[in-house]
């Protein structure tokens, strides 16, 4: 028995960050994921009614960790047109926004919703790369997906 205390005990310590709680798998996942990202995605399921323009488009992601829900979402931005695949998740005049969700090394990106358009991006961070793939609905009229990559921006 006091054995599996002292083992319990040992557990419970390394799993404990620099605040005194429970450390989060998604905190560090957060934490990775916080700065500027090139992405790509690629179109292989669309309405047969609508023939896309490009099989795949190119833009860019920034986020920020978040203080205020440390371990379960970060804010961010986008620059992407979805415009040559037949839809726009933006908002004209508003600034586009995108909100990731992490669980060990998985992660959910929510893109802005306009005129019932939703983009969700699910994916596993593989270094300083993330891939996965994505889905847009329509309201209950379905929607296109495909899979993306996003490399973290060389740029500065």
């Amino acid at each position: 028995m006091t054995k599996a205390l002292l083992a319990f005990a040992a557990a419970m310590f390394a799993a404990c960050d620099e605040r005194g709680g429970l450390a989060h798998a998604g905190e560090a996942l957060g934490r990775r994921l916080a700065g500027t990202w090139d992405v790509r995605l690629e179109l292989t399921d669309a309405p047969l009614r609508r023939a896309p323009r490009m099989a795949s488009v190119r833009g860019s992601m920034a986020f920020l960790e978040s203080r205020w829900l440390a371990g379960r979402s970060d804010y961010g931005t986008y620059d992407i047109d979805f415009r040559p695949f037949g839809f726009d998740p933006r908002d004209a005049g508003e600034t586009p926004t995108a909100t990731a969700s992490a669980a060990n090394d998985s992660l959910a990106i929510s893109l802005g919703r306009a005129d019932g358009v939703a983009v969700i991006m699910r994916g596993r961070m593989v270094g300083d790369s993330i891939v996965g793939s994505w889905r847009m609905s329509r309201g209950r009229a379905g929607g296109s997906g495909g899979h993306f990559v996003m490399r973290r921006a060389t740029r500065s």
